[in-house]
């Protein structure tokens, strides 16, 4: 399977959002994970493409959460959606995406990487199950669907309870006096 991987252009958005139907339909925006994505813009250069010889073929983004930690606040990001055309699935051009946006991830130093998917699929890149009574979301997530990477972020563990919070929402950042 020969493809390159390209940053994601505004071009781009009518092609990406008909793959994102195609794989996920309209109830995709009732999960809890596009909650993050109300009001709030994917993160300025995290944002990738999969190009083949007839178009396109994947896509992955990623999007700012905060990471709430007693009354410290702290970024992060959220990956997803990551989409691949039924056509080319398991080819690797998945796992292409993610490892370049990861690269991109770590080396801004953009804070740990959040998704909601399947472990055995994200954890080949390095993703691993968050402990489900860690972490409060702004919603329902199954719970061995919460994953986590560190991304260069110096998280090896997460704390013993955080909560992941959309930026959208976030009305209060405490100062840093």
């Amino acid at each position: 399977m020969s493809f390159v991987l390209e940053q994601e252009k505004a071009a781009d958005a009518v092609a990406i959002d008909a793959l994102l139907d195609q794989a996920f339909g309209a109830a995709r925006f009732e999960r809890t994970a596009y909650r993050f994505r109300d009001d709030v813009q994917p993160v300025e250069g995290l944002g990738f493409i999969a190009r083949g010889q007839n178009g396109l073929l994947g896509s992955v983004r990623f999007w700012p959460l905060h990471i709430n930690v007693e009354d410290t606040v702290t970024a992060g990001l959220l990956l997803g959606p990551l989409v691949v055309s039924s056509a080319v699935q398991g080819t690797g051009v998945g796992t292409a995406l993610m490892r370049k946006g990861l690269a991109v991830a770590t080396d801004r130093a953009l804070g740990p990487v959040f998704l909601v998917g399947d472990a055995v699929y994200y954890g080949r890149v390095g993703f691993q199950p968050v402990m489900p009574s860690l972490c409060i979301m702004p919603g329902p997530v199954p719970p061995e669907r919460l994953l986590f990477h560190p991304a260069g972020s110096g998280w090896k563990t997460l704390p013993e309870r955080f909560s992941l919070c959309p930026v959208s929402v976030l009305t209060h950042v405490p100062s840093s006096t």
